[in-house]
């Protein structure tokens, strides 16, 4: 199966090299392409110089920044019946549950070729792997219906043939892309025994530094979270994270019905003004909090 593995990256030429690029050389994948502003393209290629990696590095330059934007192009780039692979640039490790434990998952490039077959069986466009690491709450296998696919480690079936979709947000742009995925193919996909180590948050490069900082992310996480919450009330709560301390999102448990589309045609036609003047703090469902 070709599958194409992308990476975008923003100012972390070092760190992609300690990490992803580390991780999917030792788990069996031969060729990347990493989206970087062409403004950055030295910087990388000297970083990955330090590196005797021996998987083929594919550089392709932008001159936008935003994840959101990113996304959409890469998958607007590729001809239907593409497998995309977008992967983030600072991923330690990814286990898999044996025995009631998480151990690395050693053929990558094998798990990758069964989660888009599985998907492809199922008429799925959209999958990934959990974020947290707690074997507690990984039994089973597959998650299908509505479900947050984590923009970390993302499979992508390309079909231009169908409605299509594209993300307006940066922070929570892979809510956004989970639940319009939802509503058209009826479902994505989780490998809810697979996870991934990985730092959140992290300050230096990606989306924190592209919005000059966490405080400027949180601002425009609380926009986007009411954005996302005033649309789709019917399938998620907006919430407070203890941890982080910045908005949050959790779909609900609700079954795919025709009606769902509305939703999406309310998303599409929103008011930017509206959006940019509304105080978004009122609608957190404040009981729930993690």
């Amino acid at each position: 199966m070709d599958i194409k593995y992308i990476i975008p990256s923003y100012k972390r030429a070092n760190l992609l090299c300690k990490t992803t690029l580390k991780l999917l050389e030792e788990g069996g994948v031969d060729e990347v392409s990493l989206y970087i502003n062409k403004t950055e393209l030295n910087d990388y290629k000297e970083a990955i110089a330090k590196y005797d990696y021996k998987i083929s590095i594919i550089y392709k330059t932008i001159d936008f920044d935003g994840i959101g934007k990113i996304r959409n192009y890469i998958r607007n780039s590729y001809p239907s019946g593409s497998n995309l692979l977008m992967i983030d640039d600072d991923i330690d490790e990814i286990l898999i549950k044996e025995n009631d434990v998480l151990v690395p998952l050693k053929n990558i490039k094998k798990f990758n070729e069964e989660m888009f077959k599985k998907a492809e069986e199922n008429n799925i466009y959209l999958w990934g792997v959990q974020l947290h690491t707690n074997a507690f709450y990984m039994n089973k296998k597959y998650q299908m219906g509505l479900s947050y696919i984590n923009g970390s480690w993302t499979g992508h079936r390309i079909d231009h043939r169908l409605k299509k979709i594209e993300t307006n947000l940066d922070h929570f742009e892979d809510y956004l892309f989970s639940i319009l995925h939802f509503i058209r193919d009826r479902s994505v996909l989780k490998a809810s025994q697979v996870a991934l180590k990985t730092k959140c948050f992290n300050a230096k490069g990606g989306i924190c530094q592209q919005k000059r900082g966490f405080d400027k992310r949180k601002e425009e996480a609380s926009l986007n979270g009411y954005r996302l919450k005033s649309h789709f009330d019917e399938l998620l709560y907006l919430t407070i994270s203890k941890k982080f301390g910045v908005s949050n999102i959790r779909f609900k448990n609700i079954k795919w019905h025709s009606d769902l589309e509305k939703h999406w045609e309310s998303y599409e036609n929103y008011n930017e003004l509206h959006d940019k003047y509304f105080d978004p703090k009122p609608i957190c469902d404040d009981k729930i909090t993690f």
